[in-house]
């Protein structure tokens, strides 16, 4: 398996290694290795620490998608990344500002735009199907 080389990112001052290289949709870094792609963040932490268990995910510790650290990455399940995700972005205050605005006849999607967080998760929100804890 190869390398990073130290061509493949830069160092931040938050010891973050950003990628450098090709971005998928979604602000992840692409590798590409015997001619199949891998978010960047996952190749690289399988190179320091070995095979990621199957349905399990890396949380950014640093919250930087292009971040390529194994050391600012944990395995965790889908449903703790998304927790960690959403709790990172939100307080208490802004869910209950997000669920008033909803109420006096915000759009989802400006919600969205103004929280910088997706339509679904605003969804989510409004409808109390995701509880924030901060």
């Amino acid at each position: 398996m190869p390398k990073f080389s130290r061509d493949n990112y830069v160092l931040n001052e938050n010891g973050c290694w950003i990628h450098q290289g090709a971005l998928g949709y979604n602000g992840y870094g692409v590798v590409t290795f015997k001619n199949k792609s891998h978010r960047a963040h996952r190749f690289q932490y399988e190179q320091k620490y070995g095979k990621i268990a199957t349905g399990m995910v890396t949380d950014h510790l640093c919250r930087v998608r292009k971040c390529v650290n194994p050391d600012h990455l944990e395995i965790v399940t889908s449903a703790t990344n998304v927790r960690r995700g959403l709790l990172s972005k939100l307080s208490r205050h802004q869910v209950k500002q997000i669920r008033d605005k909803y109420i006096y006849g915000a759009k989802q999607k400006d919600l969205a735009t103004e929280y910088s967080i997706n339509q679904s998760q605003i969804s989510r929100i409004v409808n109390n199907k995701r509880r924030v804890y901060v």
